[in-house]
């Protein structure tokens, strides 16, 4: 019995949805924009690695954060990496907190 170089994975399932919606520009036609975290990720890296999750029954964004051991998710996914579970609970949480900062008056403060 001899083995290959070829790497496996449990997600390449997924590979027949992605291989399906490459040729249709949907990706290309999402925004792209500069990476505003320090860790280099753009919204799109991070949509697109949640909707995997999604794709592979994640039913938390640590579950989502799992498809990160997987080498090729993001050979998969045409991305850098899969973010962190702390990238997506941050990312998931700024909206409300923009949203709170909002409602305060001029010069008013939280008192935190």
């Amino acid at each position: 019995m001899g083995f290959t170089e070829q790497r496996l994975s449990a997600y390449a399932g997924s590979a027949t949805f992605w291989g399906w919606l490459r040729p249709t520009r949907w990706v290309e036609s999402l925004p792209h924009d500069e990476p505003l975290s320090n860790n280099h990720l753009t919204a799109l890296e991070r949509a697109l690695a949640f909707v995997q999750g999604l794709l592979c029954d994640a039913r938390k964004l640590t579950h989502v954060a799992y498809l990160r051991r997987d080498p090729l998710v993001p050979e998969l996914l045409g991305i850098r990496r899969v973010a962190s579970h702390t990238n997506f609970r941050k990312q998931s949480d700024a909206p409300a907190a923009r949203r709170a900062e909002r409602k305060l008056a001029p010069g008013e403060s939280r008192g935190y």
